[in-house]
């Protein structure tokens, strides 16, 4: 698009074609660096590109392109170029051999050479309205066959330096051919040096019709060749030149140098620019001449130097350009109003008083002449132009008349109020007719009219029409609306209302341009006729990507045939060349039964749907002319490897339903119990069939499955069924099932190995079985390894751990899996999971023995030192006393599957059990070191044993709980702090025993000197009338501590009193009082007292049968005892007088019928 912008480095475009542009067309601007273009081809511009927009050309080469205009290249409308050392050679077109230009184009450096063209221009050519400077290129032979070997230019053109040589005209009928043809105005600059030298034509190297201009400088135009002097324009610029041409009504301005001419041979015709009172000698041929003013002061010499006199000046209408100046200031025409008068002569720069006359208005014709209304004249006044008016304040007007067709007359102005008869006369010519229309034109193919489009008419310029392609040639006949007008049809003058000579016509496009050119010599029409010539509507190539056709192609051969095409070949690209690139070519597409589509496609190649069965595609080239050829393609296009449908019993497949395109497909995962599966395909096409049915068993080789219907084995896993479509042209595709099939969730093998030691199961493991068992493990076996493998290896295994009681914890890990392991029972379980999501559970149950500790450890003896700690076996207590006989013993295992005993052991001695199941335990404590053993036994019987040493102090205790004097009371009553205590006993009373017994069981006895037993009788000490002292010394256990109890008993001189003793010395019955006369037996002395004796009875025991009938007094000395003899007998003790009865003990009965009351029977208790 005119947005675009394309930009190509290197590379190289070769051998392409188009209609225009045969490489590139471009609408955007372009650049192109070191880019090389090779044979390519346009049919009508453009033969390598084309640009419609800014066109950029540096380092690149353009080799034996062709095209109809612009052989290499074509410059459009609007369109500005620049190339930059560039080589064009071997182009070739009509118009342009290498180069034309509608545009703006600047040349500079590098080489056209060899470049030819059919017409006009055999390098470059430049249309009216372009422009074109070429800038140090080198122009070398070049041809062209009717004018301007090297350059035909019809705009402006600038030549700045460079080579312009040894260009031609290759036929002998060229009209101007020379070096460069110039319609307009050309300048040469003086950048540089511009050999102009040898170009080998037969009129002359230049041909201008316009103005040629020559900028000051020291720029060098020269022809060095044929023996010919170089002449020089002398002045300001030295320029030298050879045949040097300028047509009638042209100038030649040389920027006011003087021109030395002398000896120079020219061309009739000439106008040369001179200062003023310059002179020219006038060789061969008539001139005419302008002083430059609109005077004719110049002085004309002929041949010998004759004076000519006053000679008419023709006044050429082309000096629009010409500026005049008052005192420097200039007074220029504006557009479309000509310059005809112009006085006085003394210089075109005036500063004294001058007057100028103009034309006001371009619309005179020869035929009204001039009036004065239609002039305006200007007079320089005081430094200013300024315009005369008459005394009414309007622009005057000349008096003069103007007759048409008097030529050469001129008369004298007066101006209203103003008389410029005194001013020297002012020149008037006739204006030649500027018509260069046409009335008529008309296009013949032999004696054929050819119609144009549109219709012919005066005003139109532009025409086209079309002719058959058995239109070879045309003539053009052209009518002038102006007799004085010429007519050239392309380049060749024809006569008005005559045929010109036949034009060959090519294939396509035809630029025919019919040029008029006015009576004035100038004022040109140019009409063109754009004339297309059909094509023969044929192919140049035809091509099916479906495959080859047959026969090969051939332009004259219509009806072509492709081999069948597989079911894959939907479609097919039809590329199609037509024998004329213009051409436009339809393809259309035809399946057996249906209606003809379309193919889609603007340009080939088309893209054609084909259908399965017969197919014809249609390629239609129609001509310009609207003829056309059909060519026909017939193939088939085979059926497809597919099935309409497939199904299996034993499951749906997935994705559902069904599509012949899809070709893998699954099924749900079977369970295991499903061991094979029906398969059913149906065929989409007939003439197509099932080639194999395989199952292949997880990524096994596949089996053929038995014949239809198909049944097909499943094995546990991944089962493919693989289904083989064969179509008619033995093209196949294959449909999958995939198939998956559980197994029995089953393991194949179970190791356990707690602290990475394998331990046997119970029972061995078998895949059947799903309970296990194993002995205790160490403490050390935190974790347990399991490694456990699935029946089916996709099976996935999860193994979980979970101790009694506890939560589960996900074992880590993976084959084998790492279990934690706690102190106590653990199950580890290893869940299998089939396809189907079916499982099944082994169970793995341990035990993991503690480690033998304990949390906790007390003993009541005492606080344990060290502290404990579970890590500390030993510990001790503080010495404890005596009186703590025993110890709580208070112990807690760490783990609650650890089991306790509890023993005590006096240092050196064999350890006892201490009392009780459970914590607490009660341990004896012995006098001396004890040693508390606390075993914990883990569950795999390890044991530990902690130790807790008691020293159970000696006792210091020497006190007696209690003394006991038999049959003597004792002051004050006995109490283990009071250590002096007297007894007073009657005299028959001679031996005392004493039976001490110790507070501490341990201490020793010694009683006046003598070791007694605690809580045993004494040794008898005799006592004597009056004091007698007993000490009891006790020693505590410790040996250390010691206390004396000091008993003092005073026995009483003799009295009369009975004394009942079983070792008295008298038998019974007895002779007297005391103790020496004691009777054994207490009947025997009852027997002998009086009312109111006392009988003393000895600590014995006495079995009697009592009556007292006596008021007597029975005091019991040292706890005697009355026994009834035996087992259930009455001792029967009558109190028939008053009785007292102290210190008496009935053992082993009771009293019979008889309650407690004070007085008879007190201190008689059972």
């Amino acid at each position: 698009s005119a947005t675009d912008v394309m930009t190509v480095t290197g590379g190289r475009f070769a051998f392409n074609s188009a209609t225009n542009g045969g490489a590139i067309s471009t609408q955007g601007s372009s650049t192109f660096t070191n880019v090389e273009f090779v044979s390519n081809t346009a049919l009508v511009s453009g033969g390598a590109i084309q640009s419609w927009a800014g066109l950029d050309i540096s380092a690149s080469r353009y080799l034996s392109n062709t095209a109809s205009f612009g052989g290499a290249i074509l410059i459009a409308p609007a369109t500005v170029g620049v190339v930059r050392s560039s080589e064009f050679t071997g182009n070739s077109a009509s118009q342009g051999g290498a180069i034309l230009n509608y545009g703006v184009i600047t040349v500079t450096g590098g080489l056209l050479q060899g470049n030819a063209a059919g017409s006009t221009g055999g390098a470059l050519y430049t249309d009216s309205a372009a422009r074109t400077v070429i800038s140090g290129a080198q122009i070398l032979s070049n041809t062209a066959a009717v004018i301007g070997g090297g350059v035909y230019a019809l705009g402006p053109t600038t030549l700045a330096g460079g080579a312009l040589q040894y260009n031609r005209c290759t036929s002998g009928s060229c009209a101007d051919t020379n070096g460069l043809f110039a319609q307009t105005t050309l300048t040469v600059t003086a950048d540089s040096p511009f050999t102009y030298t040898d170009n080998l034509n037969l009129r002359g190297d230049l041909v201008v019709q316009g103005n040629v201009t020559f900028t000051a400088g020291v720029a060098t135009f020269s022809v060095a060749a044929s023996g010919v002097t170089t002449h020089t324009l002398s002045g300001s610029a030295t320029t030298a030149f050879r045949d040097l041409e300028v047509l009638d009504r042209s100038v030649l301005d040389v920027g006011g140098s003087v021109i030395t001419a002398t000896g120079v041979t020219t061309n009739a015709g000439v106008i040369h620019r001179l200062a003023p009172a310059q002179s020219v000698t006038a060789v061969n041929g008539a001139h005419t001449y302008d002083d430059g003013v609109g005077k004719p002061t110049a002085v004309l010499a002929q041949s010998g130097g004759a004076d000519m006199g006053d000679t008419t000046v023709r006044v050429s209408a082309h000096l629009t350009t010409t500026e005049f100046l008052c005192n420097g200031k200039p007074l220029s025409p504006r557009a479309a109003q000509r310059l005809y008068a112009i006085a006085p002569a003394n210089g075109s720069n005036v500063t004294a008083d001058l007057t100028l006359y103009y034309l006001d208005s371009a619309t005179n014709s020869e035929a009204n002449g001039l009036s004065g209304a239609n002039l305006r004249i200007f007079h320089c006044e005081d430094g200013q132009w300024r315009l005369v008016r008459d005394a009414a304040g309007y622009p005057a007007t000349g008096s003069g008349a103007y007759t048409a067709g008097s030529a050469g007359a001129y008369n004298w102005v007066t101006i209203s109020g103003h008389d410029f008869s005194s001013f020297s006369p002012f020149a008037i010519t006739e204006i030649p007719s500027t018509n260069a229309s046409l009335s008529n034109l008309q296009v013949f193919s032999s004696s054929i009219n050819i119609p144009l489009t549109p219709s012919f008419a005066v005003a139109t310029t532009e025409y086209t029409a079309t002719v058959a392609n058995t239109v070879v040639s045309v003539t053009v006949k052209p009518v002038i609306t102006q007799t004085n007008a010429t007519v050239q049809v392309n380049g060749v003058t024809v006569i008005s209302g005559s045929a010109s000579s036949p034009i060959p016509l090519v294939v396509g496009a035809n630029v025919i341009t019919t040029v008029v050119t006015a009576q004035d010599g100038w004022t040109t029409q140019t009409y063109t006729v754009t004339i297309t010539r059909a094509s023969q509507s044929r192919l140049s190539d035809l091509q099916l990507s479906a495959g080859p056709i047959n026969p090969s192609f051939l332009t004259t051969t219509q009806a072509y045939t492709v081999a069948t095409v597989p079911f894959a070949v939907a479609s097919t690209l039809v590329t199609a060349t037509a024998g004329f690139a213009a051409d436009p070519i339809g393809v259309s597409a035809l399946h057996s039964g249906g209606a003809p589509v379309t193919c889609t496609g603007a340009t080939s190649p088309w893209n054609c749907p084909l259908g399965v069965g017969g197919n014809v595609i249609s390629v239609t080239v129609t001509a310009a002319d609207n003829t056309t050829h059909v060519y026909t393609v017939t193939f088939s296009r085979a059926g497809d490897a597919t099935l309409s449908d497939l199904a299996l019993s034993a499951a749906p497949i997935n994705p559902a339903p069904f599509v012949s395109t899809t070709l893998a497909y699954t099924t749900s995962v079977l369970g295991n119990a499903v061991a094979g599966t029906l398969v059913t395909p149906t065929l989409t096409y007939p003439g197509s069939d099932v080639l194999t049915v395989t199952v292949a068993a997880n990524g096994g080789t596949g089996a053929a499955c038995s014949a239809a219907p198909y049944t097909c084995p499943l094995a546990v896993g991944e089962n493919v069924i693989s289904v083989t479509v064969r179509a008619i042209d033995n093209t196949t595709q294959v449909y999958t099932v995939t198939v998956p099939r559980a197994s029995l969730a089953q393991l194949s093998g179970l190791t356990v190995a707690p602290g990475g030691v394998v331990a046997p199961l119970y029972p061995t493991f078998s895949a059947a079985t799903q309970a296990y068992t194993m002995t205790v493990v160490s403490y050390g076996a935190i974790t347990a390894s399991v490694a456990s493998t699935a029946a089916f290896a996709s099976d996935p295994i999860s193994v979980v751990a979970a101790p009694a009681g506890g939560a589960e914890a996900t074992c880590t890990g993976a084959a084998p899996w790492t279990c934690p392991l706690a102190v106590g029972q653990n199950t580890i379980s290893v869940t299998v999971t089939a396809a189907d999501n079916t499982t099944q559970v082994y169970t793995v149950t341990l035990t993991r023995a503690g480690d033998a500790t304990l949390s906790t450890l007390e003993v009541s003896a005492g606080v344990l030192n060290p502290t404990y700690i579970s890590t500390t076996l030993a510990y001790t207590t503080a010495p404890v006393v005596k009186a703590m006989a025993s110890t709580l013993v208070t112990a807690t295992t760490t783990y609650a599957s650890d089991v306790l005993t509890v023993s005590v052991a006096r240092s050196g001695g064999a350890a006892g059990a201490c009392a009780g199941a459970a914590s607490p335990w009660d341990c004896p404590l012995l006098v001396g070191v004890n040693v508390v053993s606390v075993t914990v036994t883990a569950a795999d019987n390890t044991t530990q044993v902690y130790t807790v040493t008691v020293q159970r102090l000696p006792s210091d205790n020497a006190d007696l709980a209690s003394m006991d004097v038999r049959n003597i009371t004792i002051e004050p009553i006995f109490d283990p702090a009071t250590t002096s205590y007297t007894a007073s006993v009657p005299s028959f009373i001679a031996r005392v025993v004493i039976t001490p017994t110790t507070v501490d069981a341990d201490a020793t006895i010694a009683v006046s000197g003598t070791a007694v037993i605690s809580g045993t009788a004494s040794p008898t000490f005799t006592l004597g009338i009056g004091d007698s002292v007993i000490t009891t010394v006790v020693t505590a256990e410790n040996g250390i501590v010691t206390k004396s109890y000091v008993l003092t008993i005073t026995r009483a001189a003799p009295v009369s009193p009975w004394y009942v003793q079983p070792d008295g010395d008298n038998t019974n019955p007895c002779t007297a009082f005391g103790t020496e006369y004691a009777c054994q037996t207490i009947a025997g002395a009852m027997a002998k007292a009086l009312n109111g004796d006392t009988i003393y009875i000895a600590g014995a025991t006495y079995t009697e049968s009592l009556t007292v009938a006596k008021s007597l007094t029975f005091i019991g000395v040292n706890t005697p005892t009355v026994s009834g003899g035996g087992v259930s007998r009455v001792f029967t003790i009558t109190a028939g007088a008053d009785v007292t009865m102290d210190g008496l003990i009935v053992g082993n009965g009771w009293l019979s019928n008889t309650l407690y009351t004070a007085g008879a029977g007190a201190g008689i208790f059972n």
